[in-house]
């Protein structure tokens, strides 16, 4: 009897010992995937005085890394070297008389997937120049032209890396509405759609910074996934930061890269993506394909696209 006694207490201790060791390794495990992919957007928010934030200290980088393979919700975290592109020119809106907000229907229409997009200089000069501006505490991030050299992006395929990434380069000065509009065109996408999102992530602010200090600019861009470089680094070359800070013109332009290209269907992860317009603008908040945190935010924009709360702010 006393050593069967002896017995049982041996293995309830053992049992113990294992469930102790399992239930926290379990638990931090789930915690692990809600902050890497659940937690893909928005904390908190607060906006900060403007400033320019040095440029990024060189770091040597060693092949590529991926922390966890992708799945069909799950983006990889895989980074290749980054490139860069220097803007020859920076170009500046046409010369007008204007003073008044954008016309309330907006002026550039959503292009079909796969279509043609138009040159940055090109939409320079159909930008409806005005001089209105309800932020001027942008002023100076509205004038900052900045160099790209962002990494590669797991999220997108080959093709927009190749051809969207290295496309992005910020090349334009003007007011914030006139960097909306100019974005818009290159991209192929509604200003309505911009301006709507802005008041959405920022008031069009482009000094807010949220996500704890990971959200940047007038669209929000989270430099730990967009892209991820080193497991999410801050500071190293080819991360989006600080040139989503220091210029509002780079923070659109990478903005409506990304959504372009969920919209063309260049997506790695998230599945058939191409035409669904909503979903697009969803994942940009969840990181995920119309999950409930990617619906909520879609009614956000979309209450503010009806709102167009920007016709009625002084400028």
């Amino acid at each position: 009897m006393r050593r069967r006694l002896r017995t049982t207490i041996v293995v309830m201790t053992a049992v113990t010992v294992v469930l102790a060791i399992c239930i926290p390794v379990a638990s931090a495990h789930r915690r692990n995937r809600w902050d890497r992919y659940g937690g893909w957007r928005r904390h908190s928010t607060t906006t900060v005085a403007p400033t320019t934030v040095a440029p990024l200290k060189p770091t040597t980088t060693s092949a590529p890394t991926t922390t966890q393979p992708p799945t069909a919700t799950q983006a990889p975290t895989t980074t290749r070297p980054p490139t860069t592109t220097t803007p020859t020119t920076i170009a500046q809106p046409p010369s007008g008389n204007s003073s008044s907000p954008p016309a309330a229907g907006g002026y550039f229409s959503l292009l079909p997937p796969g279509s043609a997009l138009p040159s940055g200089a090109e939409c320079a000069a159909r930008v409806h120049a005005s001089s209105w501006e309800p932020r001027h505490d942008n002023d100076v991030a509205n004038h900052t032209p900045v160099t790209n050299t962002l990494a590669y992006f797991s999220q997108w395929n080959s093709a927009w890396n190749a051809n969207y990434r290295t496309r992005v380069d910020g090349a334009f000065q003007g007011t914030t509405d006139e960097i909306i509009q100019w974005a818009a065109c290159k991209w192929g996408w509604s200003d309505e759609l911009i301006r709507a999102e802005a008041v959405v992530e920022s008031t069009w602010h482009q000094s807010t910074v949220g996500d704890n200090g990971t959200s940047y600019g007038l669209m929000q861009v989270r430099y730990l996934y967009h892209p991820r470089v080193n497991n999410g680094c801050k500071d190293c070359l080819g991360s989006s930061w600080p040139n989503t800070q220091n210029s509002t013109a780079f923070d659109v332009d990478l903005f409506a890269a990304e959504v372009r290209g969920c919209y063309d269907g260049m997506s790695t992860y998230l599945g058939n993506t191409r035409g669904d317009l909503w979903g697009c603008i969803g994942q940009w908040y969840s990181g995920a394909w119309h999950d409930g945190g990617a619906q909520t935010y879609i009614g956000w924009v979309q209450s503010a696209l009806n709102n167009k709360a920007w016709l009625h702010w002084a400028g």
